[in-house]
């Protein structure tokens, strides 16, 4: 009479194999969660840059705002606006209104800071270009 069943040998092998297989997934997983985590950072960062840009927009006159620092959320800013090319007088004519403006066109270094997951504290910086104009 032959007996039924698992020995010892195979049942501790099955065990292996489905706890490496379980270790596996669990690692898949923590590492997509890292990865969201990052995504989510990032998001946030793109959101406060738009911000951010959206109210350097607003300026007209960088030679009265050249340089301006702040808080959008939980990250830290500073902006510098410097001359690009020279002084240039443009006139534009507004039905019976004529105007005269001095424009010029800006760099803006746009510096974002930020504190990363492992407590340091991160930098990203962004360049563009703007006009500025004054009334002449």
């Amino acid at each position: 009479m032959k007996k039924r069943g698992f020995t010892l040998i195979e049942v501790l092998i099955a065990l292996a194999i489905l706890s490496s297989a379980i270790i596996i997934v669990f690692q898949i997983f923590s590492f997509g969660f890292r990865n969201l985590a990052k995504i989510g950072r990032y998001q946030d960062l793109y959101i406060a840059m738009n911000n951010i840009v959206e109210e350097i927009d607003l300026i007209t006159d960088f030679e009265q705002n050249k340089k301006k620092s702040g808080k959008a959320g939980e990250f830290e800013y500073e902006w510098q606006a410097t001359p690009h090319s020279p002084k240039q007088r443009m006139t534009t004519p507004f039905e019976e209104n004529i105007s005269s403006y001095m424009i010029t066109l800006y760099k803006i270094v746009l510096k974002i800071y930020y504190e990363a997951r492992d407590g340091r504290r991160e930098l990203r910086e962004f360049t563009f270009y703007k006009v500025g104009w004054a009334d002449a």
